[in-house]
């Protein structure tokens, strides 16, 4: 996960606010903050002690940083078009109300399991609700672990291609 925080902290512009859905212990987030000049990042997960562990350990140091306990589907805490960048790796999260979320010419950056999700499917499913501007594949580790562009010439069919990460943009 660590390589898709480093692919996703190069979307961010200054002063964006960042949501990264399914947090988890807050590993992400930090990065994003650290690595960018959002305005704000909020990282949201279910699980309660998750949140605490993020808030305790990643909060104190970084102002801008915040951690909330939430569903990552039903995000109606926050406004329509508040959010420049959202994040959803391993999670896919309600498409529908990420783009209610994104402001316009705003981003998704998501990943999914390879086993998962057929590249055509996630193109399908994320393009219902936002423009497709790009795609990453991510070679497992027995490989050596890097993200390769996707294009429409040189889909990657190696076995080793262990998720795809995915930039949609919201109409602009």
């Amino acid at each position: 996960a660590l390589v898709c925080y480093s692919l996703a902290k190069d979307y961010i512009r200054p002063n964006d606010v960042v949501l990264d859905l399914a947090c988890g212990l807050g590993y992400g987030p930090s990065i994003l903050w650290d690595g960018s000049e959002a305005a704000r990042v909020i990282g949201i997960d279910a699980s309660l002690p998750a949140i605490e562990y993020a808030q305790a350990n990643f909060c104190p140091q970084r102002p801008t940083l915040e951690f909330r306990q939430g569903d990552v589907d039903k995000l109606a805490v926050f406004s329509d078009e508040s959010v420049d960048i959202t994040i959803s790796f391993e999670a896919m999260g309600n498409l529908k109300e990420v783009r209610r979320l994104l402001k316009p010419g705003s981003r998704l950056i998501c990943s999914v399991s390879s086993a998962e999700f057929a590249l055509p499917k996630l193109k399908a499913l994320v393009g219902e609700h936002l423009l497709v501007e790009q795609i990453f594949a991510q070679t497992a580790p027995n490989s050596g672990q890097r993200i390769v562009e996707v294009t429409a010439s040189a889909l990657p069919l190696h076995p080793d291609v262990e998720r795809w990460l995915l930039v949609a943009m919201k109409d602009p």
